[in-house]
Order: structure tokens, then sequence, then C-alpha cells
């Protein structure tokens, strides 16, 4: 549900690349956004673009700046 500006997502696709940081362009069907990914999310995970995965998190949606998602898991689909 809405909470706030937050909202909580969970999305099949690819991490495409790195921006620096906890920064990721996550790419789906749909198109690619911005992720964020903190260090003990990843628990060791190693992912390259060609990895699918499933990403769960909260939906931020910014007054100037385009929406990212804050990821809480991460897990590989095999």
């Amino acid at each position: 549900g809405l909470v706030g500006s937050e909202m909580c997502i969970r999305d099949r696709g690819y991490i495409v690349s790195h921006l620096g940081g906890e920064d990721y362009t996550f790419k789906d069907e749909s198109g690619s956004i911005k992720i964020e990914i903190d260090e003990k999310v990843w628990q060791g995970l190693d992912v390259s673009p060609q990895d699918k995965v499933e990403v769960r998190g909260e939906v931020d949606t910014h007054k100037y700046k385009p929406t990212d998602i804050e990821v809480e898991t991460i897990r590989l689909i095999k």
C-alpha cells in the first residue's frame, strides 16, 4: 500500500549498469529505472547484466528528481 510517497514493489529484470555508489540501472520490460542497493542487501551476490534478478523494495518518488527504487531484497532467478 501507499505510505506517504513510498510504495512497495516487486519486479524482475536485469541490472544493466553500475552508476556509482549504491546506484544502479535496472531494466525490465517497460524500460529502465534507477535503483539503490545497499552493500548489505547484496549479501555477497554477484550479478552480471545477463543475470535475471527479482528485486523487492520501495518506490521513492522525489519532487525534483526522477523516481527510483530503494531495494530491500534481491535474488537471482535461475
